[in-house]
């Protein structure tokens, strides 16, 4: 309706694109077989870390106990959530000794004294700060992306798309932990944050992650940059694709193969299976010699 009736499907840009840059890691996701055309950047949006704020510097430098970020991104508000999940991350933020640095568009909600809202926060050069000792986050994946660059152990809270997916591996790794919204009553919210808060394994895990993280050949941006003008001064770079991209999806994934294995197997247990029921039948049918014996007498 809006690029018109020529444009071109969304399998044939797939099988024709000469390039494709993915925000992807096998860090941040599972190791998986490339091909050379697709390019992974996981963190390309990560910039060099900048002075923060005077007052949020002022904030990170004096925490005695240090601090915990909370951000639930753009999209979720603190009162769209439900009165139980309010008052369980309410409760334990006011147990806590450390100081709580969290972002709400809404400034009025008052928890307690260590609890500092303000409506914009630099998320990424917050994480940076050595004294932040947690990050609670809605597990989207450029969040996700940002504690591990930074190694900051994450408690997420995911709501949609691929933000179970973000925190499921982030606990597989015990690199943090992952509350599931509806089961967010005080206990679990509590015994989550101060299981993660004390446990030193999963601030030693994300340290060895972030150290991963920066031992590259190019920054993630260098690389992007690099592909891409390398497909602008070559144009044919088809030598990147697999082969596998002109084949029909019943070739590419040997479906052919696979039919014609099934149908030998179909037609192999089908003359087996009536060979068997003539059998019984003939064995059935074969005369008794004791009731022969019985007859002729």
């Amino acid at each position: 309706r809006f690029f018109g009736n020529n444009i071109r499907s969304m399998d044939e840009v797939e099988r024709t694109m000469s390039l494709l840059i993915s925000n992807n890691d096998p860090l941040v996701d599972y190791s998986r077989p490339l091909p050379p055309n697709i390019i992974p950047v996981a963190g390309i949006h990560i910039q060099s870390v900048k002075k923060l704020p005077k007052d949020i510097e002022k904030i990170l430098n004096e925490a005695t106990h240090g601090v915990v970020l909370v951000a639930f991104g753009t999209n979720l508000k603190w009162n769209s959530f439900a009165e139980i999940q309010r008052q369980a991350f309410s409760e334990t933020f006011k147990r806590l000794p450390q100081t709580i640095l969290m972002k709400s568009s809404d400034l009025n909600i008052n928890i307690s004294e260590n609890v500092i809202i303000r409506k914009w926060l630099p998320q990424s050069d917050i994480l940076a700060h050595p004294n932040v000792k947690l990050f609670i986050t809605h597990g989207g994946a450029l969040s996700i992306q940002e504690a591990m660059y930074h190694g900051v152990p994450v408690v997420g809270m995911p709501f949609y798309l691929d933000q179970h997916g973000n925190t499921f591996r982030i606990e597989a790794r015990k690199l943090g932990r992952k509350i599931n919204y509806p089961e967010a009553t005080f206990d679990v919210v509590y015994n989550t944050i101060t299981d993660v808060l004390n446990d030193s394994t999963y601030r030693n895990n994300m340290q060895d992650v972030a150290k991963k993280f920066k031992d590259q050949p190019q920054a993630p941006l260098e690389r992007a940059v690099f592909w891409t003008e390398y497909v602008l001064r070559h144009g044919n770079v088809d030598h990147l694709s697999p082969t596998s991209r002109d084949m029909p999806i019943f070739h590419r994934f040997d479906l052919d193969i696979l039919a014609v294995f099934l149908t030998i197997s179909f037609v192999s247990s089908f003359i087996f299976y009536n060979l068997l029921v003539c059998f019984k039948r003939y064995i059935s049918a074969k005369p008794n010699k004791n009731s022969l014996k019985v007859k002729l007498n």
